[in-house]
């Protein structure tokens, strides 16, 4: 949806028109790195169970590529991860308010990012994904939240004027853009104080894990790998169920979605049953979940708080479809190989996460993780990939017959359909938080099958009452025929929220 740039700056001057807020005015603009905001309803937050309303934060997303070809997740930067604390994690009941009330505020968010990318077989030269190198971003972002006896709404507006700069050499030049979309949106009924009802478009959050979330069948990102950009939802009903303050059980059905929230997996209709335990020192949840195309899938997390200081978790999936796509031998390929999806007897494949935190008394927070990703490719499928890439890499500027079949092979390469095409990772995070704002993390994250990683640094503090800041610094290492590094080799990030 665009419009001239002079209706984008009327609509936002009409969201700016007061100043009455009932949240701290000095949120980070970090803040917004957190897609599981607590809801007023159950165990709904970062404890697990589904995270995606209220005044405080969204998510963030990847980066799609140009020309309509998406980025791959695993080749962007992996940015800062919030730390699992035992508030963040806990559950609570709250019944709905007695009063009504009525809540808004309004952020104006502006950025500036500049990418260094890799000259490799993924994108030679940046002639086949077209990423702009350099790009900036204004964006209104007002957020309203209605209560009236049992009912609940949320609207979630966003206005953008965009700018974005190519590298010379590559097609695109400067280019100006406006965009006005609705972010998130819900409307919530009570049914008694123990049943609730919704229906909205949402990015659902749950799960303890930093790296990615392996539990949630509708969203592959976490969304806590960027301390700026908002994560897009998709349509949700759901009825959720809260016998006791210790149970929650919700019934989820993801019906569809306006625009892509995940550039590296096509949307399906999927329908999910969830159930919470909240204990005083123990909590979980197993999720049931079935989809049109990826059929039968069940997921869940356990979290152990070992004492004030320490936590210890376990997240993971277990699923009998996987429609990604792989690197096969191919005799009718030009290239002797191309990308196809397994036979269903080879799609079943499990993802098993393992993680702890310890916090110091200096308010230092030291987290580390190990993932294993049964579905990523294994060694020989990883050689052959890369494989596959230089030749159609070498082919796609020809004037042979064999350009356009190097296109469609540079696309599917780009965008598999998995959040990880390795198997092994591991991620180590340091996080030091000062004040009510303040926060400094590094974080290490590194592939275990083919030797390249990321190396993350994130600063975000108050610059006054209204004014926050946030700088972002992440580097790609490894080979051009690597995970990390095929894309993007760095990026460089830095931001201004004011809050009115």
């Amino acid at each position: 949806m665009h419009r001239s740039v002079a209706a984008w700056v009327a609509g936002l001057l009409v969201f700016v028109g007061g100043n009455v807020h009932a949240q701290d005015a000095r949120t980070p603009v970090a803040s917004d790195a957190e897609a599981s905001d607590a809801e007023a309803l159950g165990s709904e937050g970062a404890d697990g169970s589904e995270g995606s309303g209220g005044l405080e934060g969204a998510g963030g997303e990847g980066m799609p590529g140009a020309a309509g070809t998406p980025v791959p997740d695993a080749a962007l930067p992996q940015g800062p991860m919030a730390d699992p604390t035992e508030d963040d994690l806990g559950a609570s009941y709250e019944e709905p308010p007695v009063e009504d009330t009525f809540q808004y505020r309004v952020r104006l968010v502006a950025t500036g990012r500049l990418l260094g990318l890799s000259d490799g077989p993924q994108n030679p030269q940046n002639l086949f994904l077209r990423i702009p190198d350099r790009s900036g971003t204004v964006e209104g972002r007002p957020e309203f939240e209605l209560n009236m006896g049992r009912w609940a709404f949320s609207f979630r507006p966003r206005f953008q004027l965009n700018l974005a700069a190519w590298p010379d050499g590559v097609p695109g030049g400067d280019e100006i853009d406006n965009n006005e979309f609705i972010l998130q949106w819900y409307a919530r009924w009570s049914l008694t104080d123990s049943l609730f009802a919704s229906f909205g478009k949402e990015n659902l959050q749950w799960g303890p894990s930093q790296f990615f979330s392996p539990s949630n069948p509708f969203f592959l990102e976490n969304f806590r790998a960027d301390p700026i950009t908002e994560g897009r939802g998709s349509y949700f009903a759901r009825v959720t169920w809260v016998p006791d303050i210790r149970w929650t059980v919700s019934a989820l059905a993801n019906l569809f979605e306006e625009e892509v929230t995940n550039p590296t997996r096509v949307f399906e209709r999927q329908y999910a049953l969830k159930a919470d335990y909240q204990g005083d020192r123990i909590q979980g949840s197993l999720i049931g979940a079935y989809g049109e195309r990826s059929r039968m899938q069940l997921g869940g997390y356990g979290i152990w708080t070992a004492s004030d200081a320490w936590l210890i978790y376990g997240e993971g999936k277990v699923a009998a479809r996987n429609a990604a796509l792989y690197p096969v031998v191919d005799g009718a390929s030009p290239f002797g190989a191309s990308m196809a999806v397994l036979p269903k007897d080879d799609q079943a494949n499990a993802t098993v996460l393992v993680g702890s935190s310890y916090t110091l008394q200096m308010n230092v927070t030291v987290t580390a993780e190990l993932l294993h990703n049964s579905s990523g490719y294994s060694s020989a499928q990883q050689d052959l990939y890369f494989a596959l890439r230089r030749s159609a890499s070498g082919a796609l500027f020809s004037q042979g017959p064999e350009a356009g079949f190097a296109a469609q092979v540079l696309g599917q390469t780009a965008s598999p359909g998995l959040r990880f095409t390795g198997r092994n990772y591991g991620v180590l995070q340091g996080r030091y938080g000062w004040g009510d704002d303040g926060e400094v993390l590094l974080r290490w994250s590194h592939g275990l099958d083919d030797n390249s990683g990321s190396i993350v640094g994130m600063t975000s503090f108050p610059l006054g009452d209204h004014v926050s800041a946030v700088a972002l610094g992440v580097y790609n290492y490894g080979s051009t025929d690597s995970e990390s590094a095929s894309v993007l080799r760095y990026t460089g990030l830095a931001g201004l929220e004011y809050t009115f």
